[in-house]
């Protein structure tokens, strides 16, 4: 008890100095979004360090082209093991169905992150089969991914509604203990949503473009910022889910505004963040020890929100030339080492466990 109150005191102490006020009625989750488990030596991996960091949600994708390759046959060997190890680990797991498809199911609209599938009744027996097999085994599930850009939902807004409420309707009924969560947005939609709200005075993308007042004018009055909006608007409005899911990365000062943004768009509905990290290499000055600050302050930042869960993008697997490729908790590829936001993350990890255990 008191190794757990000077533990507390400490965090306080860092997040006041970071500029938040850590909430005391609300314990925060984590999770990590994407780890590796595709092989046995990645699992092992991962549950090394899921133990270490005290963490028992994770975030993982499955992509219909691989399960169902061709019509009517299909190859679950690969996400049994993948579920069986979450199962026999006590993880709770988020499964996000990738928004592409067989080549078979996929209309001649799509790109190389998604399709619009030719028929509704293939996507149906396709979630209605992983539902069964899995029935009550995946705590929660989504369809696609950013689904607001074109990029990552060729559809429109009216399609992925479609396909999400063919998912929500196979929940229910195949897994009702299932929660079904609207498939995340952005931190490139949410700064676009808020710069034409007059939330924010300027944004940057992922390139590390700066867009000012002026740009932002300019911005909002275009064809490109009408349809986020009106695409933002009709999935919450029209889609079946429990759960919205948003993405943060980078400027956590600005985070509880873009949280706001959606809540005030679907308040009956809980939040949680599937992705969240930094820096943006392109944007901030790198240094590890930059890195760890940084990780304290999106930890405040979401704590202070209320936020119930959060996935960390991402524990391993740093690639050069993109926007968060210094942002994993293991740095290098060959001699993997725990960087200083790991031991943030585990600290902050460790507190939250603590206040869950006294409450």
């Amino acid at each position: 008890m008191r190794r757990a109150l000077i533990v507390g005191l400490i965090l306080s102490a860092i997040f006041v100095f970071y500029g938040y006020v850590v909430q005391a009625d609300s314990v925060l989750k984590l999770g990590l979004s994407f780890p590796p488990i595709k092989t046995e030596k990645h699992r092992e991996f991962t549950l090394k360090h899921l133990r270490k960091l005290g963490i028992e949600h994770i975030r993982s994708a499955v992509a219909w082209e691989n399960i169902e390759p061709v019509k009517g046959k299909f190859k679950w060997g690969g996400l049994d093991k993948r579920l069986q190890f979450m199962e026999d680990n006590n993880l709770s797991v988020l499964l996000t169905i990738q928004s592409s498809g067989p080549s078979w199911a996929c209309s001649g609209q799509k790109n190389q992150k998604s399709c619009l599938y030719k028929n509704e009744g293939d996507f149906k027996a396709f979630v209605e089969a992983l539902l069964s097999r899995y029935s009550n085994k995946i705590d929660k599930i989504q369809f696609g991914n950013e689904w607001p850009s074109k990029w990552w939902y060729i559809g429109g807004a009216d399609d992925f509604v479609r396909f999400n409420n063919i998912l929500y309707d196979a929940v229910k009924k195949f897994s009702p203990k299932t929660k079904v969560v609207l498939g995340g947005i952005s931190i490139g939609q949410l700064r676009g949503l808020a710069a034409c709200e007059g939330s924010v005075d300027s944004i940057f993308d992922d390139e590390g473009n700066v867009y000012t007042k002026k740009d932002l004018l300019k911005y909002c009055q275009s064809d490109k910022s009408s349809e986020l909006k009106q695409r933002v608007d009709y999935g919450l409005k029209m889609a079946k889910y429990d759960i919205i899911d948003i993405h943060l990365y980078d400027d956590p000062e600005n985070w509880h505004i873009y949280y706001n943004i959606i809540k005030a768009k679907s308040p009956e509905k809980p939040i949680i963040v599937s992705e969240f990290g930094g820096p943006n290499v392109f944007v901030e000055k790198y240094s590890d020890e930059y890195h760890a600050k940084r990780v304290g302050d999106y930890l405040a930042a979401l704590q202070n929100m209320g936020i119930e869960e959060a996935y960390y993008f991402k524990l391993a697997g740093e690639k050069e030339g993109i926007a968060h490729a210094k942002s994993t908790l293991i740095g290098g590829t060959s001699k993997l080492q725990e960087k200083p936001a790991y031991n943030v993350f585990a600290e902050f990890s460790r507190g939250l466990r603590n206040t869950e255990e006294q409450k």
